[in-house]
């Protein structure tokens, strides 16, 4: 946990990241969806890679695609975003499929 809240910090401190790449870090939705509300800050991020962090059976899973559907509409520079292997339930699918990737202007490349 302590490694979590680390990289909190860090993702707050560093609020001029433009690749932000978090592959198969086992954390639960709950750092995810914090860290997806501190990268709402981020003017100049156009990368996010969360591939093989599985959330499947763990709550709340919800949380966690609001977070990122606010993030992908929001994001001003975002053009690639990869969650495969994430094992999201479908209305989380359908959440950041249609609050975020559709309200998107940037995002060119989405893989789930």
């Amino acid at each position: 946990m302590k490694a979590q809240r680390n990289l909190i910090t860090f993702v707050e401190k560093n609020t001029r990241l433009e690749d932000l790449q978090l592959i198969n870090c086992q954390m639960v939705p709950e750092v995810l969806s914090r860290i997806c509300l501190e990268l709402e800050q981020m003017q100049g991020l156009q990368n996010l890679n969360l591939r093989k962090n599985v959330i499947r059976g763990k709550v709340p899973t919800k949380s966690f695609s609001e977070a990122l559907a606010r993030l992908v509409a929001s994001a001003p520079a975002l053009m690639h975003l990869d969650i495969s292997g994430m094992f999201l339930d479908d209305g989380g699918v359908r959440k950041i499929m249609i609050e975020g990737v559709a309200e998107s202007k940037t995002l060119a490349a989405v893989h789930f």
